[in-house]
């Protein structure tokens, strides 16, 4: 279901399969999307209609597409291999393909330097800029996961090919689970001391109401407990993009300090009996997986440490009891005479 949350014109992907190419011609950079597509829809999904896809964005039009669409297990590798080409073989290939339809004289007269691209029709675009050749050369991450990197106040994803990502994730911490088995894992590290006013986060409360709050917390040490668990639960969802729900089969496990498990990734198991046998299984994986399971470890490295998982603890607390509050006894009004 991850594949259909997206969608560019009438093609329907997964949120990370998509690229803006951006090629310099001296004026205006030409722009086109590349993209995976799992689907189409018009009228109807036709899940027969998938492959890769590159739409024109300055002529506003369909170049190709369904292109591999019939061996969809390759098509992470190839969408890797056109995102690398120069102006050259790019337009190149989008002449010589079965499917080819482009409108633009640059491609269909094989001109050596593209045309400069269309500002106003680029200019709508409301999502992150396209990615020039140069910063798209060789890096696995996809254009969220770049412009994530440039917009928050640290790099979450750096810049990395599939090398540097499988050395990462081979140096993942591995727990013994069943069988004999290992899978990867990241350990919780709550804070020593926590905030336990409830006051961490977008609901309301009322901050006379602090000694009654001391005093609930006094009687029903529980709730304190609850807001663990919702914070611990809130990162079984994967990297918290709603398209990469249900791909990453994490568990909760309460030994020790508890960790967060994974178990499986897009529906496989995913438990080696060492290191070196991790090293095996990630270097047999497509760079796509590789870049999403990177995406994972990097993600959890983050929310599993202490800075983190105290803003997850105060928020769902806070929410508590604001319910709390919410839900307690109205204040007995006096009659009238």
């Amino acid at each position: 279901m991850h594949d259909f949350l997206h969608r560019t014109g009438p093609y329907l992907h997964a949120p990370d399969d998509v690229s803006r190419l951006s090629f310099e011609t001296g004026g205006t950079p030409r722009v086109f999307t590349l993209l995976v597509a799992s689907a189409v829809e018009t009228d109807r999904i036709d899940l027969n209609a998938g492959g890769l896809a590159i739409l024109d964005e300055d002529e506003g039009c369909v170049v190709l597409d369904r292109h591999m669409g019939q061996d969809p297990a390759k098509c992470g590798d190839e969408f890797y291999r056109i995102r690398s080409l120069g102006w050259a073989d790019f337009s190149g290939f989008c002449r010589s393909h079965a499917r080819f339809r482009g409108q633009s004289a640059d491609i269909r007269d094989q001109l050596d330097q593209p045309l400069p691209g269309s500002r106003r029709r680029q200019s709508t675009r409301a999502d992150g800029g396209p990615i020039s050749l140069e910063a798209r050369s060789g890096d696995l991450r996809s254009d969220r996961m770049i412009h994530a990197a440039q917009t928050a106040d640290h790099a979450l994803f750096p810049r990395t090919n599939r090398m540097q990502a499988i050395e990462d994730l081979s140096d993942a911490q591995l727990t013994r689970a069943a069988h004999g088995l290992h899978v990867m894992s990241w350990t919780l590290r709550f804070p020593d001391m926590l905030d336990t006013g409830g006051l961490q986060g977008k609901h309301p409360v009322d901050r006379a109401l602090d000694p009654a709050w001391s005093e609930v917390l006094r009687q029903r040490p529980e709730l304190i407990e609850e807001a663990r668990l919702d914070a611990i639960t809130s990162l079984l969802s994967g990297p918290g993009d709603e398209g990469d729900h249900g791909r990453f089969g994490l568990i909760f496990s309460a030994d020790g300090q508890g960790s967060v498990q994974l178990v499986s990734f897009d529906e496989d198991k995913i438990a080696v009996i060492d290191a070196r046998a991790l090293r095996t299984l990630l270097d047999g994986m497509s760079d796509r997986q590789i870049r999403d399971l990177w995406k994972l470890k990097r993600t959890l490295d983050q929310e599993t440490g202490p800075e983190r998982l105290e803003a997850l603890f105060g928020a769902s607390l806070n929410r508590i009891r604001c319910e709390t509050e919410t839900e307690r006894d109205p204040e007995p009004q006096p009659f009238g005479p």
